[in-house]
């Protein structure tokens, strides 16, 4: 049957609700009853000079939801993440020049509560680190955000290179700069006696040790491939012979260790019959276990560091493994195919010679692809015909045709953003050789991880909407085969194109603060939201002609930008549940940010923090709570490294006003009543429990 297309406002809700003013207790966290009496004096405070919504008075922290926040949908908050003075420096995802150990990871932990983010050019202000390229890890507390350095300070290194992350942005990969070392005691060079550069891992206690280890002995410039949460997987590519039945020197072998006292090396790059190979990384499972590579011209698959399994003698592209490494997916011939790490059974996906892979989803249940082929009556003969294959039943269905400059160069110049289109899955999602303009992001599509439901962009007029030739972003829901345009209006033709993502122009470029290898969530996990740029006005709140940010969501559209800034703003990260929305804006939305270069900001489900005057009158016992947030994530220790001030803007010491005097609790000074001497009981109770 012929896929239906309708405008955006027929899509129907599919997924479970919530009563409208409805709280979910795992969303907002636990109040005790001094937070919600917080919450009251916020709110009075609002009531009295702040900036009212339809939002706001359903909301648990509508106290926090004023000013700019109060326009915002879902009970959300702003929430500076940056420091609120960062002097010239611009948070940035990428750093000046390539990015040594290039693989995709978050730059927000799942929950919400790190951020990771550079800066090039220059320490910021108050913390150290090395002035060339710095990274900085922002940790959400009670208070507000803190950031502090989360990498190499200058007399550690003076030249140093920035890679991606673990996961849960506990271990991090840095390349010393060969040739440009301090070589003072107590420098990394000198710790580790490194002369012509090197690959250093940093741990979770601000350690460091070195990246390419074996048993054998240590290669010192590897090319790392992924980091698994807490570091159970280190994958890397060494030309030294690290184990006893490693590739010779000279031949470049796949390895696989666990960091720290007693960790273990493995060869990865071993035939069956574990046979040593010269071998190159090509991909892995989420979480390690399945890692496949290419030997002898064959792809090959390593499990659990104990077997190897052949996939296939030849190959035109690896097209990914799943998260659970029971599939692994390649294109031969102009088809798509599926191997069972179970069975040993490879499966045809498609059968039309000239599939081109769009995306296929986490769990590797769906495969979207490209052919000019009909298939079972349906798309147009000769045209790019977007189709999705379900695992389930082995079925097909036809989505769209698309446009032609879809498949090739889908922003030309001046965007000047690279050559994103909707077959850059072999090229670049899956691409091993990964750089800051190659990698998953320039996919201009987004699955769920159960493949249920993809966004992507395209100029083709796939709904009534009138696009007018520019780049839309639409959703496509295989559980109901129904298509919407999300970044659609009803106001009028289009007159600007949409975006999943912005990335930079070119390397060294940090006024977009995103690379190839930094692919954003757009698609919340159960396909309900989504989050895209745009310099078309789609809501009467938008009076600018710069780029904005918007979540659609149920055929809603809101904006979480402000739609008024002079300069445009662009998306940074979001956490799979679209709890947090974070990105990079000019804007001063918060009294506290003093950034005249941009700032990094989240548009958090529940957040919001209390003013710093109200947290220091309204906390006058050790019982009082700040606003609920996510499980703690421990900071970097660090020996020689202070502490950041966190992003509330820091006041110098204040005089106490009448009738207050200064008190002492909990290490923070506090101005509260003064009492007279018949209160001297609930003094010495409060001393008491100390």
């Amino acid at each position: 049957m012929t896929s239906p297309v309708q405008p955006f406002s027929s899509v129907r809700r599919h997924a479970k609700a919530s009563p409208a003013g409805s709280t979910d207790a795992t969303e907002f966290g636990p109040i005790g009853l001094v937070s919600l009496c917080l919450l009251c004096l916020m709110a009075f405070l609002a009531g009295m000079g702040g900036a009212t919504s339809a939002y706001a008075d359903a909301c648990p922290n509508s106290g926090f939801r004023t000013g700019a926040s109060a326009a915002l949908p879902d009970c959300r908050a702003y929430e500076l993440v940056s420091p609120a003075n960062a002097g010239a420096h611009r948070p940035t995802a990428g750093p000046l020049f390539d990015i040594p150990h290039a693989f995709e990871s978050p730059l927000i932990t799942a929950g919400g509560g790190s951020v990771i983010f550079n800066t090039v050019n220059g320490a910021l202000p108050g913390l150290l680190g090395s002035g060339y390229e710095d990274r900085y890890r922002s940790v959400r507390n009670s208070n507000g955000w803190t950031t502090e350095l989360a990498g190499m300070t200058g007399a550690e290194s003076e030249k140093n290179h920035l890679g991606p992350s673990s996961p849960d942005q506990h271990y991090l990969p840095f390349r010393l700069d060969r040739g440009s070392f301090v070589s003072n005691e107590g420098s990394l060079v000198s710790e580790f006696g490194l002369f012509s550069g090197g690959d250093l891992l940093r741990l979770p206690d601000g350690s460091y040790e070195m990246l390419g280890k074996g048993s054998l002995g240590v290669d010192t410039e590897v090319s790392g491939k992924l980091i698994t949460a807490n570091a159970t997987h280190v994958i890397f590519e060494a030309e030294v012979k690290l184990e006893p039945n490693a590739p010779e020197a000279g031949e470049i072998g796949v390895y696989d260790r666990t960091p720290g006292p007693g960790g273990v090396t493995h060869t990865v790059s071993l035939l069956p019959g574990e046979v040593p190979v010269a071998g190159s990384y090509l991909g892995a499972s989420t979480d390690g276990t399945a890692i496949a590579f290419k030997g002898n011209g064959k792809y090959y698959v390593r499990l659990d560091n104990t077997s190897t399994e052949l996939v296939t003698e030849t190959a035109d592209a690896f097209a990914g493994v799943s998260e659970s490494g029971a599939q692994v997916f390649y294109v031969q011939g102009g088809n798509v195919f599926s191997f069972d790490t179970a069975t040993e059974a490879t499966a045809p996906v498609t059968a039309v010679g000239d599939a081109q892979v769009v995306n296929i989803s986490a769990d590797g249940s769906h495969v979207y692809f490209i052919s000019k082929t009909q298939i079972g009556g349906e798309g147009t003969a000769g045209q790019d015909n977007l189709y999705v294959w379900e695992r389930g039943g082995g079925t097909t269905t036809f989505i769209a045709t698309v446009d032609p400059s879809d498949v090739a160069d889908l922003h030309p110049e001046p965007e000047a953003q690279g050559e994103q289109n909707l077959v850059n899955w072999t090229s670049e999602a899956t691409w091993p050789l990964k750089n800051w303009n190659v990698g998953a992001a320039y996919d201009v599509s987004r699955t769920t991880p159960d493949g249920s439901v993809i966004v992507f962009e395209s100029k083709a007029k796939l709904t009534a909407y009138e696009n007018a030739g520019h780049v839309e972003i639409y959703r496509y829901d295989a559980a109901t085969d129904e298509l919407a345009c999300v970044s659609c209006s009803g106001t009028g033709p289009a007159t600007g194109d949409a975006f999943l993502q912005s990335f930079y122009r070119v390397s060294g470029d940090t006024v977009r603060p995103l690379t190839a290898i930094n692919p954003v969530d757009n698609v919340t996990e159960d396909g309900e939201a989504v989050f895209f740029e745009t310099t078309d006005r789609l809501l009467p709140g938008d009076v600018s002609d710069t780029r904005d940010i918007y979540r659609w969501k149920d055929g809603e559209l809101a904006l979480i930008s402000s739609g008024t800034s002079s300069q445009n703003s662009y998306l940074y990260a979001a956490t799979p549940d679209g709890s947090d929305v974070l990105f990079l804006t000019y804007d001063h939305l918060l009294p506290q940010d003093e950034n005249s270069v941009g700032a990094l900001y989240d548009a958090r489900i529940g957040g919001g923090f209390p003013p710093q005057d109200a947290q220091e009158e309204a906390c006058q016992d050790d019982t009082c709570q700040g606003p609920a947030v996510s499980a703690p994530v421990p900071p970097f220790p660090a020996s020689s490294e202070p502490r950041g001030k966190g992003n509330v803007k820091q006041n110098r010491p204040r005089a106490c006003r009448k009738a207050r005097r200064k008190v002492r609790r909990g290490g923070k000074t506090r101005c509260v009543k003064r009492k007279h001497a018949r209160h001297g009981r609930a003094g010495s109770n409060r001393k008491a429990s100390r």
